[in-house]
Parts: C-alpha cells; structure tokens; sequence
C-alpha cells in the first residue's frame, strides 16, 4: 500500500535535501580555513623558534635539496651560516651558486670535488675552506649528512667558524716544530710514536720523522719498553710523569734526559705528551762533583786528615766527616765552641785557646799537637792546624786540618827506640857492616867487626885509607862503585868479593848491598861476612870433580849424562856419544828431555826430576829414550843428585844399555806364550788369560763365552795338499778369527786345527749367537792359496761364565764337550754346554713383553752424559743413554734389557721412542734458552729398516726450533759396515738433514782405512775399553794413538769415552784427543738436572 506525502512536504523536504548538503560544505570550509590558519600560524611560530634556536647554536645551520638532474635548491639557510658565508639572503635565493661566492678562489675546487664525490655516493662529506670577509679571511668547516626521499638528496649540516682553533693549531705547530725540547706523541696503549718535533730527531741522532718512529726500541732494564710502557699509561691515567731516562742515539751512544709525561686531548684522541731536555752534561757534572766529593771523602778517610772552621763572628765550629769520626760523634751541622774545645787535656786547651785568640787577633796560623778524650773516652793524640781568613784586613773566620796522629806519635817513639837498638845489634854483629855513600862510595861508618876485619885501629883510620881496602880489577874501587851505585835503587847480591886487609893480604867476603835513607842521604848498606874458608873447600871440590869427569870421560859401554835442575846437559861421556849419537858440542846446553825422551813420557821424567831434586835421591829403573836416528832403546839408569855451595844443583845419570836383554826377554816371551806358526796366543798364555778375565767378568756382573773352535774339513786339505798348505789354512783361519773379535776379546792356538776364542761382554742371547755366526759364516768364505781354492767349515763349542762357575780347566773342558756336540749335529754350528736355549727363547718373549708394556706406560727415560772438552772443560754436548724405571726389578741401565731387543720386531718401535724423548728434551732446553748438542744411539737394523730417514725427517719437522745439527746419531762400528753397501747411501741421507753421524765402540769391530773412508760420518768414539787400560797397556794406548791419527787424517771429530781420572785426561790431550765423556767429569744426569749441571759447569769456567 502506497503512501503519499502532501505537496507542502515534498518541498520542504527537497529543500532540505539541497541545502543541507550545502550547509555541509560551507561548515566544512569554514573548518578547513580555520584549521589551515592554525597551520599556519604554528608553522610561523616553529619557523621563528627554528630562527631563535639557530641563532643561538655558534653555528651555521642549513638544509640543501639536490635534485635528480644535478641542481641544488635551498631549503633552509640560518642567518648565521649567511653571514659565516659572507653572502645575503635574497642572493643566495635567486641563484644558489651564490652561497660560494666569498669563497677563496684556490680552495673552490676541491669543494666542488668533495660534494660530487659525496653526491654520488649518498655518503656524509666534510671539508674546510677560506673565506673573505673584507680585509680578514677566515677558516670555515661544512659538514653535511644525507637523506633520501621521494627521488631527492636533502642534505642537512652545519657551518662553523674555526678560524681560532687552526690559528691556534699553527701557533702550537710552530712551537712544536721550533721548540730547543724534544717533543713526542705516544698512543697510550701501545707506546707507538704518533708525531714528534725535529728537536726528539736530532736528539737521537735521525733524520727525519719516520726514520725515528721505526727506531728498535730499549730492552735493557731499568730503562727497557716495559718500564716506558709503565710510565706512559700512569701518565695517561692522569698520574703525569717526571723522571730522568737513560737513553741511546742510533749509533748507540747514551745521553740522559729529564723526561715529563703529561696526558692530552688532540682532536678527540687521548695522547701521551713528552717532553725531555738533555741533561748529560748536567749528569756528568754532578756525577764529576760527587766524584770528586768521594774522593776527598777518600783521601780524607786514607790520610786520616778532617777539616774544621770557625767564624768568628758567631764562635759557631764547622767539622767535616772525618772530624765528627776523629771524635767519635754522630755527623751533625755545627759544633759550639765550647763543645769542640771540651774534648782536650786541661793543657792541651790552654795551648789551644792561647793560639786560637792569637790567629784571630794577628791573622798568623798555628799547627800544634795536642792530647784529647774521644766521646768513647779513648786518650788520642792530634794534629791541629789553622789559616785565618781575612776581609778588609780582619780575621772573618779560620779554616783548618785535623789528623790523629796517635800512632804515628807511637811510631816515632817506637822508631827511636828502634834505632837505638839497631845502633847496638849492628855495634855487636859478627856480620861486618859498612854504610857508603851512594854517590861516592866515601865509608860513613862502619862496625867494629868491620874496622878489624880490615885490619884497622878505628874507624877514622878504615875512613882516611880507605883507597887501600880495594883488590885489582875485577874487584878493584871503580867496579865495587859501580855496584855500589847500582844498589841505590833496589838491593843487590848477595855475591863474592875480594877485599885487601890494609896490611897487603887478600880475603873474601859474601856481600850483600842494601839501599838506604839516612839522615837525609842516600846511602847504601853493605852486610859481609868472610868466605875465605869456603871458598878454599870449593877449590878443592872443584878440582876432585874434574878429575872425577876426566875418569867418567873414558869408562865404556856406560852412559854418563851431567845436567842441571832445569834439564841442560852440562856434561856428555864419550859412550853417552857412542850411543845416543849425539857428539858432545851437540848435547851441551840441549834440555836432556826433549834431546832423549819420547814425548808421551816427558812428564813421567819430569817428575823424577823434581822428586830427586827435592829428594835429594832416588831409586834408578828402566828407561825407554829414543837414540838420534829415532831408534827407542831401553836402559837402566841410575841417578844421582849434587847440590854444590855457591853454585847451582847438577844432576848426574848412569845409563846402561838393556837393548839386547829385552830382545831376548821379547822372544823368550813370543816362545812361552805364543803359537810360533799363527801368532796367536799359546794354551799357557790362553790359561792366564782366561783366569784374569773370568775376575773382570766377575766383577763387571758380565758374561764371558768360552768358545772351543775345531776345523771340521782340516784334516783332509792337509792330507792332500801337504802341511805347507794346511799350515796357511791355519794362518788365514787366525787371521779371520782375529779381525771378527774386539779388542777385549782373546783368539788362542791350542794346537793342531783347535782355537780357543773368549769372548768378553757376550751376553747369553741374540747378540751372542749373531757374533758366534759370524765366526762361522766368515770362516766358511773361500781361501785363495796359491792356485787352490780351498773351503773349511767350523764347530764351536760353548760354555758361558759365570753362569758355569767351574774353574778355567773344566770351562775349557765343558767346551770342548759342547764342540763335540756340535760336530755330532752336523757341523758347521755352534753348541751352548748346558741345554735351556728354549728357555732363554721363552724368557726373551717374556721380557719383549715388559719391554712394551714399558714403553706404553713411560718407564723408560734418557738420561745424559756429558761430552767435555778435555782443554777446557767445557761442554760440548750430552750422550742420551736410556734407563729403564722397572716396577719390580728398581732402575736397569742398557745392559739389562736392549740384548733382549736385539733383531725383534719392537727394535725400531724402541729407537724411534728413543729419538722422539730427545727431540722433546732438546726442544724444552731450547725454550729455556739453551741449545744443546744430543748424541741418540741406533742400532744398524733400525738405520737400515725402510723408511727410517723418512721418519727421522718428520720427527725433526715436529721442531723447527731445533737445528738439525745439534742431533747425532751413533752407529756402532760394527753395525755400520756389516753392510756397508746399504748403510753408506742411508747414512748420507741422514747427513743430508743436517743429523751429525757418529761411529761408536770404534776399534772394537772392523776399523779399516777403507770402511772409515768409505763411511760418511763426522765423529768417532774410541771404545772405553781401551781408553780405562791406556794408562797400564801400551797395545790399548797405541790403539787409541791410531784412531786419533786415523780421525785427524780424515778430518773426524774423536771422542774418548770412559775416562775416568785426571791422568786420562793429560794422556789423550797429549796424544792430541780433544773431547772425552766419563765418570772423570760426570755419570749420565737426570733430565730435569741438566739444565743446573750446565749452569754450574758454565759458572766453573766463566
């Protein structure tokens, strides 16, 4: 159903709905313009508060808009930056270039190219620049930092005005520059040199800046970095610095500074100032000063002389030092009069205070001596003395010396006393006593003694005729002056002098001249004493003596050598001709040592020198002297020593040849005891040999082998080739048997086709039965005789000692047995007497075992022997010598476990252990600063196992800090060229690492000139068998002798090892051995001792 409205209302409505939209918009107008009036009103009110705060800022404030196609419109512009700019408002509206227009002309380039940069890379820009403001050009900064928006670069940024602030800089760099002080700028953190003015160059002797920031700086404490570094951050922390520094210039000159540390702000950074001036001079000044005060304070203490002054004006007593300790007073400023005088006797201080009054009135010193009280109450006698000083012509005050002359008061007391009593011992001497003249020998006095002994009445009469006591030349006045003038100087004699009694007769005198001062003369005091007798006696010896040489001259076949306490022959017979070769014009005055004594024995005979000498006898003996063609001989001499009176000591010795007797001593020996066909040892000989060598066996707690030898294919070779050539089969064979055993071993000839070979330190193992091998494989090798090719094979029979206790008959016996043996299971071997190899196989896998374990746990560790040398005592390396820390059994040194290791699998497993824990020890000493040489032991299987140099090479990269020529490794002899083809190449390898290589044992295996000259090595060691017997056996020292040779000749280091004794040491020096290791310097050290062994044996010989 519809509605309908009446026609008034559909009018009114339509009205309604025209208007009131109307109505709407005029409101909303209204609104909006009284809105954007608000807008605007606050948008002035935060324009013109922008305008108040801008001008209230000491800057420049501005806001730029940069445009996409480069153009530049302003946003804002405070007044401030205008006027900094120099330029108007409305100029810098209408065009903005204008805001550069005041801008100095050089620098508007690099603005231009400093905005451009910044524009394309939207980054913050800074720059300065000058500007003209009329007559006055100031310094501007701009800084700038962008915004992006809506495709636009709004840059915002500030004016500032530092003209001030770069004047102020240039003032400050002109001082800098220019200041006479020398000026540096340390960052406080870490010290470096940031500027420095040209006074801090030249004071260190540079030539620029950069040449002085790169200077190597201070190490030495108190004046080191560290101690500088201290100072620089106290400063920085506010604590400013004032000290004087010790200093070097880059020629390493020192120079003194007075130094100031002050902290500094520079241009938002915290710097270190300091300033230092050169107080060399002033040091040495006040070092020359105090110097010099020492030494007055010396001299005084020395002299025992104080000072003192009085002025008179305030009777106030200055003293020095030595005053105060004259006194025996504490050291204070000033002594009242009163106090300094109370110190004196009653008259001492009457003397004193008279002449104190009088040097003040009168102006005239004094010097007196006085008897004073210490303040301890100790009576002592001084020496005052005094100078007035005047001013306008009065006494101001007086300056003066005081000395305790006490003793010297007693000592002239004493030295009266002691004249007098020497006045009445020379009045009664025996001795004639005369005092001369130095000049002109004119007699002063004389004794009594004297006055009879030249047969005068009195002392004037000896003085008026005193022309009459002289002989004829040589004794005559003008010689006896010259010695009289001679002895002004320093005493002389005493020495015989003939003298003429005033009655003719002639008598002699032992003289002695004494310089002397007496009674301010120079004279000369002559002691003697009449010799006549004596020199009668020495007459008549004289001339029993020479017709006892006359008789010695012609006796034959005896030697008769005269010489004197220093070793020159005065007297050489005519057989003493005959047999040393020697004509007698050739031997006088020669030193009998080095005319006729070996060199290795000069200080053996040197010593039967000195002990007859000071004996007076000694018991003769033989003696090896060497003839003048070289020839030694031997002799027995006897000795025998003079001591004449008045004449030096002569030593006599009787030679008488022993040549002949000791050649057929030699060969009745060579008979005894050697195998007249090979040379070797007989069965005799062998059986003393064995006895001796089962003791040492016992003693060392070693093992001796005793090796029964028979040729199993002899006795047909002899059959059918005939003896002559059986006999060489049996040279060749001793020949082999003896170049296969060292030189503590013992090869032997029984008889027949039989040796005895005993084998010292054999062990009862692997290394026992490798060596009884090589005895067989080396004696199966084929024989060149003559035409003949000849092979023989061998049995060897073996007992061991002690572990078979028996004496050396049934040792040699049980041998014999085990040979038997050895044939019965098919020749060619050897045999053990008893039956327990398999034991000893069990036993050995056993202790392999522990042997690992040991390793896995760390038991075993090295410790170190030192190699000295033997001149100096020096140090000159260590050998690592392995110790075994068993749980249960205590420390096991070598010999109780590496046979075991001998030729098994765990062999190289154990040496390269070995080397590593020496490399690490030398690296530790190498931290603690020292570098030490370290010799490691290697067995020739490990040297030749594959890829052993590959190891050593990594091992000794794992230490870069270690030079690889403080390693050495040591190669015993024989293992070195068992196979010599494989071993050179390896062993040069090892040297080309740089690793030292050295021979052990030397001597004891194969020691061939052509083995040593094939070998590269740099060291030999002389086995220490050898070197402990030297002394006792001429074979062990001749030896040693060789291997010496041998290392000079081809330019290897020798080291003996085993010495023990001092005695050692002068012998191996003597035969030219420069280094030696042994008990005689030290046993093998604990590793963590070593580095305190080092320094007290540097501190012995520092």
């Amino acid at each position: 159903m519809s509605t309908y409205l009446p026609a008034t209302t559909f009018d009114v409505a339509l009205a309604a709905w025209i208007f009131l939209p109307m109505l709407a918009i005029v409101v909303g107008l209204v609104i909006l313009n009284r809105r954007l009036a608000f807008a605007r009103e606050s948008a002035r009110q935060a324009i013109g508060q922008r305008d108040a705060m801008a001008e209230d800022v000491p800057v420049g404030i501005f806001s730029l808009i940069e445009h996409p196609d480069g153009t530049r419109s302003i946003e804002y512009f405070s007044d401030r930056c205008l006027n900094l700019l120099g330029v108007a408002r409305e100029a810098v509206e209408a065009r903005f270039d204008n805001v550069f227009s005041q801008i100095h002309a050089e620098d508007m380039d690099r603005i231009a190219q400093r905005m451009e940069q910044a524009r394309e890379a939207v980054a913050p820009w800074a720059t300065e620049f000058r500007v003209l403001h009329g007559q006055r050009t100031a310094v501007l900064r701009m800084e700038a930092t962008p915004r992006v928006q809506n495709g636009l670069i709004y840059w915002s940024g500030i004016v500032s005005d530092v003209t001030e602030q770069r004047e102020a800089e240039l003032r400050f760099q002109t001082l800098f520059q220019q200041s006479p002080l020398s000026i540096i700028v340390h960052d406080p953190d870490s010290g470096e040199v940031i500027d420095a003015n040209p006074a801090a160059w030249q004071a260190y002797g540079f030539d620029d800046f950069e040449t002085l920031r790169r200077r190597r700086r201070q190490k030495e404490p108190p004046y080191g970095e560290d101690e500088a570094m201290a100072l620089i951050r106290r400063a920085a922390a506010g604590e400013p610095q004032h000290f004087e520094w010790k200093s070097f210039d880059r020629d390493g000159q020192v120079f003194w500074e007075m130094v100031s540390l002050v902290p500094v702000m520079l241009r938002g950074r915290l710097c270190v100032f300091s300033t230092a001036l050169d107080i060399t001079d002033r040091r040495a000044s006040e070092q020359a000063l105090a110097e010099r005060e020492a030494l007055l304070e010396a001299v005084s203490r020395l002299s025992g002389t104080g000072g003192w002054q009085l002025e008179v004006a305030d009777q106030k007593v200055r003293w020095t030092d030595h005053t105060f300790r004259i006194h025996e007073l504490p050291i204070s400023a000033t002594v009242p009069l009163e106090q300094a005088l109370s110190f004196y006797t009653a008259d001492s201080r009457r003397q004193l205070e008279v002449a104190l009054v009088h040097a003040m009135e009168t102006g005239e010193g004094y010097d007196l001596t006085l008897e004073m009280k210490t303040a301890t109450g100790r009576q002592i006698t001084v020496r005052s003395l005094c100078q007035p000083e005047l001013k306008d012509g009065k006494v101001v005050r007086l300056i003066g010396a005081f000395q305790d002359v006490t003793e010297a008061v007693r000592n002239q007391r004493r030295l009266a006393e002691a004249e007098r009593r020497f006045r009445r011992l020379v009045e009664n001497a025996p001795v004639n006593i005369l005092v001369h003249d130095a000049q002109t020998g004119e007699i002063l006095d004389a004794n009594p003694a004297a006055v009879r002994a030249y047969g005068a009445g009195s002392l004037a009469e000896l003085q008026q005729r005193k022309s009459e006591i002289w002989a004829d030349a040589p004794y005559d006045l003008t010689e006896a002056l010259d010695r009289i003038h001679q002895a002004r100087t320093s005493p002389a004699g005493p020495f015989d002098w003939l003298c003429r009694r005033l009655d003719g007769t002639e008598f002699w005198q032992l003289v002695s001249l004494t310089p002397a001062r007496i009674e301010q003369r120079d004279c000369v005091l002559a002691a003697c004493v009449d010799v006549s007798l004596r020199r009668e006696a020495e007459n008549l010896l004289r001339e029993s003596e020479e017709r006892f040489r006359h008789l010695l001259k012609g006796v034959p076949g005896v030697a008769v050598i005269g010489y004197h306490s220093d070793g020159r022959i005065h007297y050489w017979n005519k057989a003493a001709e005959e047999f040393y070769g020697y004509a007698e014009t050739e031997a006088l005055d020669q030193d009998v040592v080095e005319l006729l004594v070996p060199a290795e024995q000069a200080s053996r005979y040197r010593d039967i020198m000195h002990e007859l000498i000071r004996t007076g006898e000694i018991e003769g003996g033989e003696l090896n002297l060497r003839q003048r063609d070289g020839t030694l001989v031997t002799v027995f001499a006897s000795h025998a020593f003079v001591h004449g009176p008045g004449r030096s000591d002569e030593l006599f010795r009787i030679d008488i040849d022993l040549t002949e007797r000791k050649r057929h001593e030699h060969e009745l020996m060579q008979i005894a005891n050697y195998d007249s066909l090979t040379g070797l040892p007989n069965r005799h000989l062998m059986a003393e040999m064995m006895r001796e060598l089962c003791a040492r066996s016992r003693r060392n707690d070693e093992t001796l082998a005793v090796c029964y030898l028979d040729l199993d294919d002899f006795k047909p070779i002899n059959d059918r080739h005939g003896h002559d050539v059986g006999d060489q089969v049996l040279v060749m064979v001793a020949e082999r048997l003896r170049h296969m055993v060292r030189g503590s071993d013992l090869v032997s000839r029984l008889g027949g086709d039989e040796f005895v070979i005993l084998l010292t330190d054999a062990g009862d193992g692997t290394g026992l039965e490798t060596r009884l091998r090589g005895l067989l494989d080396n004696i199966a090798q084929p024989m060149q005789i003559g035409k003949l090719l000849l092979r023989v094979h061998a049995s060897i029979g073996v007992t061991l000692y002690p572990t078979d206790g028996s004496d050396p008959d049934s040792l040699l016996r049980h041998a014999d047995q085990a040979m038997y043996r050895a044939k019965a299971q098919g020749r060619n071997r050897f045999s053990l007497f008893d039956t327990v190899m398999e034991d000893r196989a069990r036993e050995r896998r056993r202790f392999l075992v522990e042997i690992e374990r040991g390793l896995e746990s760390g038991q075993f560790q090295l410790h170190f022997q030192p190699k000295v040398r033997l001149e100096t005592g020096e140090l000159f390396g260590f050998e690592a010598l392995v110790r075994w820390h068993h749980p249960e059994r205590g420390l096991l040194g070598p010999g109780g476990f590496l046979p075991y290791l001998d030729q098994s699998e765990l062999e190289p497993v154990f040496g390269e252990a070995m080397i590593a824990q020496a490399l690490e020890r030398m690296a530790a000493w190498h931290e603690a600063g020292r570098e030490v040489k370290i010799s490691v032991n290697v067995s020739g299987a490990h040297l030749l196992r594959p890829g052993f140099v590959e190891w050593l090479g990594a091992a000794l990269g794992k230490h870069p800090a270690i030079a690889a020529d403080q390693l050495c490794l040591e190669i015993i002899e024989s293992a070195a060229v068992a196979d010599l083809h494989s071993a050179v190449p390896v062993l040069q390898t090892v040297r080309d690492l740089g690793v030292e290589v050295s021979i052990d044992d030397f001597g004891t295996g194969y020691s061939s000139l052509s083995y040593l000259r094939t070998l590269p090595v740099d060291e030999l060691k002389i086995d220490r068998s050898f070197v402990l017997d030297m002394l006792n056996d001429a074979s062990d020292e001749a030896i040693v002798r060789s291997v010496i040779g041998l290392a000079a000749a081809f330019g290897i280091r020798v080291v003996a090892e085993g010495v023990e004794t001092e005695a050692h040491v002068r012998r191996l020096l003597e035969l030219g051995c420069d280094l030696g290791q042994g008990y005689a310097f030290s046993p093998a050290i604990d590793p963590q001792d070593v580095l305190g062994w080092i320094q007290s044996s540097s501190d012995g010989h520092g």
